[in-house]
């Protein structure tokens, strides 16, 4: 009877681990079909930095996936490599300044802006130690990234805003490069000098004057998109979607000061920088309202940075509509 028990039993057990198994296979295997299922999107980031830290976020908490895709990211290096990218096929999606992808656009390339993805950039204006306001750079000297340079539009937003004629009051240098502009501030070649952090904050430890964010005088034009290509993206509406909401899930986790310690150790790993260093740019993020809930861009934006592309030269009108640039309507689906 014991023996017959024991058979009894053994097989039950024997029944129920295949049956265990076959369930842990088939629950494998589901989740294999689901990863299959999701659409792939290759998006080329112009550098892994605090600039995308919501897209840092999302992949590092699962979110692309939560919401139905498989993201993979390429380092392009540049604004203008990530249009290249996009518009060759060899991306789907990009991140880049909203005036590069306007001239692009402008230009005739097939993309269009999606969503916005920075909407006020952490650059700041600092000043010698002698400069105690922007009032003071009359006379003097100031330096930005390049007369096309999105530096530039900005020192000439926050000076007209603070009565001084950036073209007239001060004399105006250029270096494409923070570290080269913040070694002119340093060797007193230039009184205030645009940098990005995290210079901005080496400097304002060494001394020197903080007169504040640039950007946050362009009101409206947020700094960094993304962009897609315009058929893929009408191909393929749920993918962009399903990025958006990804991203927004993400700017919302961001925006939470409970989130601070969790973020910015995100931002450390995945910007392979300090952890102090990212925590002073989780508070200044936090202080600008860097990131826009929900992602979207006014038709404001868009038309301010239409006018400023066409001042400089760089476009022959203004004068286009909206949705030749901006695609709202991911956004919009986004929300739902």
């Amino acid at each position: 009877m014991l023996k017959r028990t024991f058979l009894r039993a053994t097989a039950l057990a024997a029944l129920t681990a295949l049956s265990a198994g076959l369930m842990t296979a088939g629950t494998v295997a589901t989740a294999q079909a689901q990863a299959n299922a999701r659409p792939k999107i290759t998006v080329g980031l112009i550098g892994i930095t605090s600039s995308i830290w919501p897209t840092l976020i999302a992949e590092s908490k699962g979110y692309f996936a939560e919401f139905g895709v498989d993201a993979e990211f390429v380092n392009t290096g540049s604004s203008a490599k990530s249009i290249q990218q996009v518009a060759a096929g060899a991306a789907h999606m990009g991140s880049s300044s909203l005036m590069d992808t306007a001239r692009a656009i402008e230009a005739g390339t097939d993309i269009v802006v999606v969503a916005n993805g920075l909407d006020i950039s952490m650059h700041g204006l600092i000043a010698a130690k002698s400069i105690k306001s922007v009032a003071d750079l009359k006379g003097k000297r100031v330096i930005v990234g390049g007369t096309k340079d999105i530096t530039n539009v900005w020192w000439a937003a926050m000076a007209r805003d603070q009565k001084v004629d950036p073209e007239k009051d001060v004399q105006t240098l250029y270096s494409g490069s923070t570290a080269n502009r913040f070694a002119a501030l340093a060797s007193g070649g230039v009184e205030a000098a645009v940098l990005a952090p995290p210079a901005t904050f080496k400097a304002i430890e060494e001394g020197y004057v903080d007169l504040g964010p640039v950007a946050a005088y362009l009101k409206d034009v947020p700094y960094l998109v993304f962009h897609a290509s315009r058929k893929w993206a009408a191909e393929n509406p749920a993918a962009v979607t399903g990025f958006i909401k990804a991203h927004n899930k993400a700017i919302d986790f961001l925006n939470d000061p409970k989130n601070r310690d969790e973020a910015s150790k995100i931002l450390a790993e995945k910007a392979q920088i300090d952890l102090d260093t990212a925590v002073k740019n989780y508070d200044l993020i936090l202080k600008i309202k860097g990131y826009a809930p929900g992602s979207g861009i006014s038709d404001t934006g868009i038309r301010k940075a239409l006018e400023i592309l066409k001042a400089d030269g760089d476009i022959k009108s203004a004068d286009v509509p909206v949705s030749k640039i901006y695609d709202g309507s991911f956004v919009q689906r986004a929300k739902n």
